[in-house]
């Protein structure tokens, strides 16, 4: 089967994909419940990035677990955002601002993770070959 632009080698489709996502297990739900925390707490003039991406976390280790691409996720965020009665509130700049923000933070905790595990590997390479080789780990003394 020849990939086409908007597919996978196993034959899905990006709409399908989206699909997926958006009746992942809770997904919607947690992404709906994290969006009024974040409107909420804009409202209250609180634009704390740190509480941003709190209330993201939970959403991109779910996405992960289901196998849910980020792209996809995007969409579902989007989509839950334009839905949400409570953006309402939110003058038209803030409201897009909040969006871009939204946005960026997701992307970046999605793979905030696999850069974790990704480091940890390589250091234990590093570590384990230091010490088949009789070497301490660096910062280890003998």
């Amino acid at each position: 089967m020849t990939a086409t632009p908007g597919s996978r080698d196993d034959g899905s489709s990006a709409d399908q994909q989206t699909q997926r996502a958006s009746q992942s297990d809770g997904l919607p739900d947690l992404l709906r419940q994290s969006l009024r925390r974040v409107v909420t707490e804009r409202r209250n003039g609180d634009s704390d990035e740190a509480m941003l991406r709190a209330a993201l976390r939970d959403v991109c280790e779910r996405a992960r677990c289901d196998s849910v691409r980020v792209e996809h996720l995007l969409v579902v965020l989007k989509d839950c955002w334009r839905a949400l009665p409570e953006r309402a509130v939110l003058p038209r700049h803030h409201a897009d601002q909040t969006l871009a923000n939204l946005v960026s933070a997701c992307i970046e905790e999605y793979y905030k993770d696999q850069k974790r595990s990704e480091a940890v590997t390589i250091l234990r390479r590093i570590h384990g070959a230091g010490r088949s080789q009789g070497r301490p780990p660096a910062g280890e003394v003998q």
